[in-house]
């Protein structure tokens, strides 16, 4: 009985302990779980930062034909380049694409700068005009419709500036040579411009790219009088960061100024194939 007493205190003294000792022991097991958390190991990664910033930069080769006329003190000539003879115009050729964004907002900058020389008419002359062009874009844009996750559809609208300068160099020739003409001008222009823009992946890895844009409107005698902008590209992703696209491009500036011998000014379109490499992160 003695011994069966024993016994009995025992295991009533062990019940009696054991929730204590395992309240005291959660807050110890708690500690090693929040250790042992892959978050709190030292050199993980940290959580990813919401709409990070993001960069793109495309060198590009474009091959622009021009077609319209040019005038010089009242002098005004035809010009026709189609793109099968442009190399052997083309003089001199430099352009690339730079863009960052941040969610819904970003910004590009495209600068272009082209060195051609055309052959023409005026009336019984021939013409032979040198020039020389730099073309920069920049605009904002907002992305203002998003469609899917993965390879979304995306429609952004912008807003901003192209700088336009023209400087022609003209020459005309009568018969056995004869110089009959030559004089130059130059024609800077700033122009407003607002437009849209999209892309649309047909499969994971190829995208179409559309954008045009409109300027100019003749709001001051810095600006053009009408300028546009309409562009086409096929693009594929060889990797995350690395994309290369191909495709057509049309620029078209009217901005005559001036009247009878002192008018100036050109009526041109650009339009030729396009080939950018994106590399973008």
């Amino acid at each position: 009985m003695r011994k069966q007493n024993l016994l009995t205190a025992v295991l009533a003294g062990a019940l009696t302990l054991t929730p204590t000792l395992l309240a005291q022991e959660a807050p110890a097991s708690g500690d090693k779980t929040a250790e042992a958390s892959p978050s709190n190991l030292p050199g993980s990664p940290e959580a990813p930062a919401k709409d990070p910033w993001h960069f793109s930069f495309a060198p590009l080769a474009w091959g622009p034909g021009v077609s319209g006329n040019v005038t010089v003190r009242g002098q005004q000539a035809s010009v026709d380049v189609g793109l099968d003879t442009l190399l052997d115009h083309l003089k001199g050729i430099a352009m690339f694409d730079f863009e960052l964004s941040k969610g819904k907002f970003g910004f590009y900058a495209q600068p272009n700068w082209i060195k051609l020389e055309a052959d023409g008419n005026a009336g019984p002359l021939s013409a032979n005009d040198e020039m020389k062009m730099w073309i920069v874009d920049a605009a904002f844009f907002y992305q203002v419709a998003k469609w899917g996750e993965q390879k979304p559809v995306t429609l952004d609208a912008l807003a901003g500036v192209r700088y336009w300068n023209i400087n022609n160099d003209l020459t005309l020739n009568g018969s056995h040579g004869v110089i009959n003409f030559n004089g130059s001008s130059t024609s800077s222009l700033i122009d407003p411009i607002i437009g849209l823009r999209t892309q649309i992946y047909l499969t994971r890895k190829l995208s179409l790219r559309l954008h045009g844009d409109v300027g100019g409107f003749d709001v001051s005698s810095d600006s053009s009088n009408l300028s546009w902008q309409a562009l086409g590209m096929l693009g594929y992703d060889f990797t995350r960061y690395f994309s290369l696209y191909a495709g057509y491009r049309a620029l078209s500036v009217d901005k005559h100024t001036g009247s009878a011998s002192s008018q100036k000014g050109a009526d041109l379109i650009l339009h030729g194939g396009i080939l950018g490499l994106d590399f973008h992160w």
